[in-house]
This record gives structure tokens, C-alpha cells and sequence, in this order.
């Protein structure tokens, strides 16, 4: 009876040596590979049975370091490899071939992934109904859409960097369709995915109360802690401009001095045709009076030329903040804030969820497509049809800011 052999054992110490009419001497033996799979060798020759085990032996360590992970195995932890291994594969070997933005998205994923996948070994990870399990779970605690898109993640850059590595024989989830229950986690307002009101506010308080001071993570590079400080301050400031006035992030980038409005009680921020994506200008009042101090306080540390920028690059105050670095900085921030609020939305969603909940927002509380199309600078298709500067927005302003009546 053939005894049941672990990943990485063999039965050269147990397997019968027999020998043949003409002397030669064989031994038929089994080993299981780390991949799991269990091939049959016959080592044979014309010597000792001592010497045929030997052989044996030898082939057997052969193969159990040729073509598989010096470091990894199947009963080493999962969580350990996506760590170690996955993540920084992901975040840092593929920065030159991956957007700044797929990267994010990838990483918040093997994150969750990572966290489901605690206690399992690789061996019990990769199985097929523990992933459709763990991929259910997914679903009902982020939704439908999160699952989904964890099931290729894992698939491309957990499964198959295992299956190259020797570690596994088969990808089971690739070409399989998964059970996962229907749950829409995200609030899909005008334009995409958005907050309810409840967290839109806790967000804003939060940034508020947020100390950029305060960076627990180790020095690094050549950034001093102050200059990191100066880092997180900005970020902290855009998300805050971003989540009152629904700016898009290149407007925010490009804002300057002369592009303040302070009348002494109120701020707006002014995005001219340049800066707009729809090359449509626009008003923005600021209607948080707590987020106008912050963009005040902006003021008093940049330079009076009219052209100074208000969220400069944070090493370079005469520089627009780099699209790439602003990304990866505001990326720390909402992961940041989706562990501390509990609102696992901020990790899948970019800079845009804040006009898409303004907007969820405001057409909630009854104003009208047009004055929205006009706050926002729509499409050029809209604009054809709703001019900013044939809009009044008073309506608008008054409701959210509470001077007035509701919207027109």
C-alpha cells in the first residue's frame, strides 16, 4: 500500500529495491513536488541496493530545488507571500509598465486580499472553493464589482507569479465562473460612485482634525520630516477644497493666487477655460467657512505675485504638484482614511468620488441638472445646452452654505 506523501516528501527511504536476473539492481519510487504534483521515477544500475537508494535520494533533492521558489512553498502562509512577495512585485517592479492609478487600485485589492487570507497555507489558499469562499465574503463586506475585480487581481499576480515559481501546478480560478451574491457597497450617484452624506461629512471633520505633522512611517529618501509634513499638508488640503467645491484634481493643481475670490466673509475659488477639462470657466464658492480658513491660510504662506500657486509642489513652490506624486500621496491619504472611518469605498474610488457625491447630494435636495452641469463644468456636450454664465447658481450656493431658500 503506497503511503500518502506531503508536498516536498518522497519514498526513496521506503521503497523496495529489487533486482533483476542479470544483477542490475531498480527501485521504483514516488515524489511530491512542491506544485502538489506526484510524479513516479525508477532509478536502476548495476551496484549496491545502498547505492541505488542513494542515487535515488540525490534525484529526489534535485527536483525538489529545480524549478520551484527557493523561498516559498505550499504550507508557507499566504499573507506572507501577498506581503512580501505580491506587493512589492505589484507597487514597486512594475511602477515603469502600470499607471500610478492601476497600481493603487491593485494594491488596495491584494490588500483586502491579504486580510481574507490570513491562517490559510498557499497549498489551502489556491483552492477553488476556499477561493470562491473568500471571494463571497469579499463580495458581501465590498461588493459585487470589488470581488470581481480581486478574482483577476489574484488570479494574474498571486496565482500565476506561484504557478511560474514551481510553488503550484494549476491556476484553479482562472476561465472559472464564480458564485458571488449581488451587493452593491457603493453608492453609484451622477458620474460614479459616491459617499452617502453621513460619511462625505465624517471625511471632511476628519481632515480637518488631521495633523500633518504626525507621519509614523520611517525617514526615507531624500525628504526631510519636514518636507514630508509639507507633503501631507497638501494632500490634506486638496481632499479638503476636492470634497467642499468638487474641483477636479488638475484644477486644484493649477490653482493661483489670482484665482481667489476673498470678499473677507466668503471664498471662491475661480477655474478659468485653461484649467477646466471641458475648457468651460466656473465659479466655486467654498461653503465650508472651516475649509476657507484653510485656503486663507494657504495664502499667507505663498509668495503676493498673482501667479504664485496655491497647492505648489511640496519641495517646489514655483512648480505644479507632478500628476504622478500628487496621485501616490492622495492614494496614502484615502487608504489612510478608509481604515480609520471604516469606509472601504476610499480605497477603490480616485478623486472623483467627491463631485460625483456633491452631485448625489445636491440632486438629492431638489437643484435642478442645469445648475448642477454649470457648478461642475460638464462635458462639452452639456455645455451646449446649459451655459455656466446663463445659469444662476445663487440658488445653489444659498442651499448648501444655508443663506437662503432651496435651489431653483
Amino acid at each position: 500500500m503506497r503511503v500518502a506523501l506531503e508536498p516536498g516528501e518522497d519514498s526513496t527511504a521506503t521503497s523496495k529495491v529489487s533486482t533483476a536476473s542479470d544483477g542490475t539492481r531498480s527501485m521504483s519510487w514516488y515524489i511530491r513536488l512542491h506544485n502538489g504534483k506526484l510524479e513516479r521515477h525508477v532509478t536502476k544500475g548495476r551496484c549496491s541496493a545502498g547505492e541505488i537508494r542513494r542515487r535515488a535520494k540525490a534525484k529526489a533533492d534535485e527536483l525538489r530545488t529545480v524549478g520551484r521558489s527557493a523561498k516559498w512553498k505550499p504550507s508557507s502562509q499566504m499573507a506572507n507571500y501577498v506581503r512580501d512577495d505580491v506587493l512589492p512585485y505589484v507597487t514597486e517592479e512594475l511602477a515603469d509598465e502600470l499607471r500610478p492609478r492601476t497600481i493603487a487600485r491593485y494594491e488596495s485589492l491584494l490588500r483586502i486580499y491579504l486580510e481574507e487570507v490570513k491562517g490559510f497555507r498557499i497549498y489551502d489558499a489556491v483552492q477553488s472553493y476556499n477561493l470562491e469562499a473568500l471571494l463571497r465574503k469579499v463580495a458581501r463586506k465590498h461588493g459585487t464589482s470589488t470581488a470581481k475585480n480581486l478574482k483577476k487581481v489574484v488570479s494574474g499576480y498571486v496565482i500565476d507569479r506561484l504557478l511560474d515559481a514551481g510553488v503550484v501546478q494549476h491556476n484553479v480560478i482562472r476561465g472559472r465562473s464564480m458564485r458571488l451574491p449581488d451587493v452593491n457597497k457603493g453608492h453609484r450617484g451622477p458620474g460614479g460612485r459616491a459617499l452617502s452624506h453621513g460619511d462625505h461629512m465624517r471625511a471632511i471633520d476628519y481632515l480637518l482634525a488631521l495633523d500633518p505633522s504626525v507621519d509614523p512611517r520611517p525617514k526615507q529618501g531624500r525628504y526631510t520630516p519636514e518636507q514630508r509634513a509639507e507633503r501631507r499638508r497638501l494632500a490634506i488640503d486638496v481632499t479638503l477644497v476636492q470634497a467642499v467645491c468638487g474641483l477636479r484634481i488638475a484644477e486644484v493643481r493649477n490653482m493661483r493666487r489670482r484665482n481667489v475670490i476673498d470678499d473677507g466673509e466668503h471664498v471662491a475659488l475661480e477655474v478659468t477655460n485653461a484649467t477646466s477639462k471641458t475648457h468651460r470657466g466656473r465659479i466655486c464658492p467654498v461653503t465650508d467657512a472651516r475649509v476657507a480658513e484653510r485656503v486663507r491660510a494657504r495664502l499667507a504662506r505663498i509668495a503676493d505675485d498673482p501667479d504664485a500657486l496655491v497647492f505648489s509642489a511640496p519641495t517646489a513652490p514655483d512648480k505644479v504638484w507632478d500628476s504622478a506624486n500628487c496621485t501616490k500621496t492622495l492614494r496614502r491619504l484615502y487608504d489612510q482614511m478608509a481604515d480609520d472611518l471604516g469606509i472601504p469605498l476610499l480605497r477603490e474610488v480616485s478623486s472623483h468620488v467627491w463631485r460625483a457625491t456633491l452631485n448625489t447630494e445636491w440632486r438629492d435636495r431638489g437643484v435642478l441638472p442645469e445648475v448642477r452641469a454649470a457648478y461642475f463644468g460638464h462635458s462639452p456636450e452639456t455645455n451646449l445646452q446649459y451655459y455656466t454664465d446663463h445659469v444662476d447658481v445663487s440658488g445653489l450656493v444659498a442651499l448648501v452654505t444655508g443663506t437662503g431658500g432651496g435651489a431653483s
